[in-house]
C-alpha cells in the first residue's frame, strides 16, 4: 500500500509539472524558482539534523526556522517594493548603493559555499548508491565535479548545463510529494500497532542546541532568488511569487517533520544520507528515488549557483573578471572549502554566509522603514537583523 502511494503520487505530480500549460504559466514559473531553492538541499538533510538535535521538539525547531525565514522574506519583499526604486536613482539615499554592492559580494561568497555544500551532498549520495567494494572518497568526487564545472565554465560557459534545472526541479518536487505520501501511508499503518519508542529526552534550549539551530538557516535559504529576477518579472509578481513559495515550502517542511518523527524513532547519530535509511523503512522504492532526486537537484543547483556567483563576482569587479573566468574562481574557492570542511561544517558556514547577506538586506529595510515612518516594520526588521548577526557569530554545526 505504501509503495503504491509513493509511485502513484510521484507519477501524478511529475505528469502535472510537465504539462506545457503549467510550464508556460508565468506566475508558476516565477514561483517555482524560489520554491525549488527553498526545498532543495535542505530537504535532504533537515530530518536527520533536527531529529538528532531536538528529538520530539524537531517540529518546534522547524517552526522557528520557517517563521524566521518568512520574516526575512518579508524584508526582502519590502526591499523589492521600496529599495529597488531608490537604487535606480542617480544618487540613492542612505548609502543604499554601497550596501547593495557589498550585499552582492557577500551573496557571491555565499554561493561559493553553497556550491561546496551541494556537491559534498551529491558525493555522499553517489557513495550511498555505489557498491561497497568501490573505493572512492567524498572529497575526490566533489573535487572531480568541481573540476568539470570549472573547465566547462571557462571553455564553453555553463548555460549549456543550466537547462537541466527545469527538469531537475520537476523530478525533485514529484519525488518529495511521493515521499510525503509514503510517510502518511506508513504513519497511518502504525495506528493499529503498539506505540513506537519515543526519542530520548533531549534538552531543547541549552546553549549548544540553540547555536546549532542558528547554524541550520540554510535549510530554508533560497527565497532571495526572487530579488534578482527583475529582468524577467515585475516587482508585484516577484513579491507575490516569493510569498507563495515561502508559504508552500513552510507547509511542506512542517508536514515532513511531523510525518517523519515516527520513522526517525530512536536512530542514533546523523549522516548526510540518513534520509535514505529513513526512506528504506517506508518502502523499497524510496531509496533509489531519493538518490535520483539528490543527484539531479544537487548538480543543477551547483551549476546555478556557480553561474550566479560568477555573475556577481563579475559585476562586483565591473567586468574586470569576465563571467567565464569568474566561474573558475567560484569552483576554485568551493574546492578549497570542500577540502577544509565536512558536510555539517559547510552547512553552518553557508548559514553564516547567507546570514551576513540577510543582515545587510535587513539593515536596508530598517532604514527605509524608518524613513517612511513605519515603526512596526522598523522594529521587526531590526530584530531580524539581530538574529542574523547571532547566526553569523554563534551558529555551529549540528553534532
Amino acid at each position: 500500500m505504501t509503495t503504491a502511494a509513493v509511485l502513484l503520487i510521484t507519477t501524478l505530480v511529475l505528469t502535472a509539472l510537465m504539462l506545457p500549460a503549467l510550464r508556460r504559466a508565468r506566475d508558476w514559473r516565477a514561483t517555482v524558482t524560489p520554491l525549488a531553492s527553498i526545498i532543495g538541499s535542505g530537504f535532504l538533510v533537515v530530518a536527520p539534523l533536527l531529529t538528532s538535535s531536538f528529538g520530539n521538539y524537531a517540529v518546534l525547531a522547524m517552526l522557528l526556522i520557517v517563521i524566521t525565514a518568512y520574516g526575512l522574506g518579508d524584508a526582502m519583499r519590502y526591499n523589492i517594493l521600496h529599495v529597488e526604486p531608490l537604487l535606480i536613482k542617480q544618487t540613492p539615499p542612505l548609502g543604499l548603493a554601497q550596501r547593495e554592492q557589498l550585499s552582492r559580494v557577500v551573496l557571491a561568497f555565499a554561493y561559493v559555499v553553497s556550491v561546496s555544500f551541494y556537491l559534498q551532498l551529491l558525493a555522499a549520495f553517489v557513495l550511498e548508491a555505489l557498491p561497497a567494494n568501490v573505493v572512492l572518497s567524498s572529497k575526490s568526487i566533489t573535487g572531480g565535479i568541481l573540476l568539470v564545472i570549472g573547465v566547462l565554465g571557462i571553455w564553453r560557459g555553463l548555460q549549456m548545463l543550466e537547462s537541466l534545472e527545469k527538469y531537475a526541479v520537476s523530478v525533485k518536487l514529484a519525488i518529495i510529494a511521493g515521499l510525503l505520501a509514503g510517510l502518511l501511508s506508513y504513519d497511518l499503518s502504525l495506528l493499529s500497532k503498539p506505540a513506537l519508542a519515543a526519542f530520548p529526552s533531549l534538552p531543547i534550549f541549552n546553549g549548544d542546541s540553540v547555536r546549532s539551530l542558528l547554524g541550520m538557516l540554510i535549510i530554508v535559504q533560497g527565497f532571495e532568488t526572487s530579488r534578482y529576477l527583475g529582468d524577467e518579472y515585475s516587482a508585484a509578481t516577484r513579491v507575490s511569487s516569493m510569498r507563495r513559495a515561502q508559504r508552500l515550502s513552510s507547509l511542506i517542511y512542517l508536514l515532513f517533520i511531523i510525518l517523519i518523527l515516527p520513522v526517525a524513532g530512536l536512530q542514533q547519530g546523523i549522516s548526510e544520507t540518513a534520509i535514505i535509511q529513513f526512506g528504506a523503512q517506508i518502502s523499497w522504492v524510496l531509496p533509489p528515488l531519493l538518490i535520483i532526486a539528490a543527484l539531479m537537484s544537487q548538480f543543477s543547483a551547483a551549476v546555478a549557483d556557480t553561474i550566479g556567483g560568477g555573475g556577481l563576482f563579475s559585476e562586483a569587479t565591473h567586468s574586470k573578471i569576465p563571467p567565464r573566468r569568474a566561474y573558475l574562481l567560484v569552483t576554485a574557492l568551493a574546492l578549497a572549502i570542500t577540502l577544509l570542511t565536512n558536510i555539517f561544517e559547510v552547512i553552518s558556514l553557508a548559514s553564516r554566509a547567507f546570514a551576513l547577506y540577510y543582515l545587510l538586506q535587513c539593515i536596508d529595510a530598517v532604514l527605509i522603514a524608518h524613513h517612511r515612518k513605519d515603526r512596526r516594520r522598523s522594529v521587526i526588521y531590526g530584530l531580524l537583523a539581530l538574529i542574523m548577526l547571532a547566526v553569523a557569530l554563534f551558529g555551529i554545526p549540528a553534532e
